[in-house]
């Protein structure tokens, strides 16, 4: 598991790189509602399925041997397995970005970083917050998600199916434990 980084240390990187949280809330999530966050369309799945087999490469191992597989289809599918996994486990902090510019999805992907946290320069929010020794390459050989601090969305597109989905999700509170 890795370390939790304080939700105020990000917030405040936030605000100190001139964006503004419009809105925040905790959730807790469904398998369904999970499943449907991200695209998990073909292309997607293709395009996340040539990153495991780099990470595959990047580790050494080959992806067949490791996860049956070297079809980046069905190893996207998998990282859609692991995503879903992963974000049903705990209550999520969520939050709409908004900048001062016009292209706030590119911009704070930018802001964010690559996936990979240790690709991430230290300025990022990723390269910033990186949990010691995570990789792309580590999370495939663990068979998990890559901890990298945050998400965001790739398109203006994907920031409003996502809202959707994470504004109607099960709002959590500790109060309601």
């Amino acid at each position: 598991m890795p370390r939790l980084v304080k939700i105020e240390e990000i917030i405040t990187h936030i605000f100190k790189n001139d964006f503004r949280i419009r809105e925040m809330r905790w959730v807790v999530l469904k398998k369904r509602e999970a499943e449907n966050l991200y695209d998990n369309g073909p292309d997607w799945l293709h395009t996340v399925g040539n990153k495991i087999i780099k990470n595959c490469q990047e580790a050494g191992v080959r992806p067949e041997e490791l996860l049956k597989t070297n079809n980046p289809l069905e190893l996207g599918q998998l990282v859609t397995k692991w995503n879903v996994e992963y974000l049903t486990k705990r209550p999520l902090p969520v939050m709409e970005i908004i900048g001062s510019n016009g292209n706030v999805v590119q911009e704070f992907r930018d802001f964010l970083g690559p996936t990979d946290p240790s690709k991430a320069p230290k300025h990022t929010l990723r390269g910033h917050h990186a949990i010691n020794g995570e990789t792309g390459a580590k999370a495939t050989l663990e068979q998990r998600v890559i901890y990298n601090t945050a998400h965001a969305s790739d398109s203006p597109e994907a920031a409003v199916r996502e809202k959707k989905i994470l504004w109607a999700a099960q709002i959590w509170s500790p109060y309601n434990e």
